[in-house]
């Protein structure tokens, strides 16, 4: 015979369970969108006007903002200042992306649902970016 505390246990258990392969899909999103965004070019590249680098960022459906640079996510990420193309997956209806710097003010909308990729020319400072639905949740992107 089952007592109500462990059947109310194992349904508190069942549900963090539940919860961990969004959690693992998430991850891998963002690691393959960084995969896809393709290898870094060199500064010799970035100084000969050929493609610019990637920055790919993620905003999930719970409406956490994620970026990956050079298929690493970084909360604090650095990167040299130049030209990138920034490729932005949205996948929430109430949350957006945000990012603001020198020179620059991007964002998606927050009930737009897919990617935007936007050429950028990243200058020396801090960029910050975050969903305008989670100000409070601001991270940061320092370009040299």
């Amino acid at each position: 015979m089952t007592s109500r505390s462990s059947v109310s246990d194992f349904s508190a258990g069942a549900s963090a369970f539940a919860e961990a392969p969004a959690r693992v899909f998430i991850l891998l999103a963002i690691l393959l969108i960084g995969a896809l965004s393709g290898p870094s070019v060199g500064n010799a590249a970035q100084s000969s006007g050929l493609a610019p680098r990637t920055i790919a960022a993620l905003v999930d459906r719970s409406g956490a903002v994620a970026l990956t640079i050079r298929g690493s996510v970084d909360r604090t990420a650095v990167v040299r200042a130049g030209r990138y193309v920034l490729s932005v997956r949205d996948l929430s209806h109430k949350q957006n992306f945000h990012l603001v710097g020198p020179g620059l003010d991007k964002r998606t909308t927050p009930r737009f649902v897919g990617t935007r990729r936007w050429q950028v020319h990243l200058q020396s400072g801090v960029y910050l970016y975050w969903s305008d639905a989670r100000p409070r949740l601001r991270k940061r992107l320092r370009v040299s």
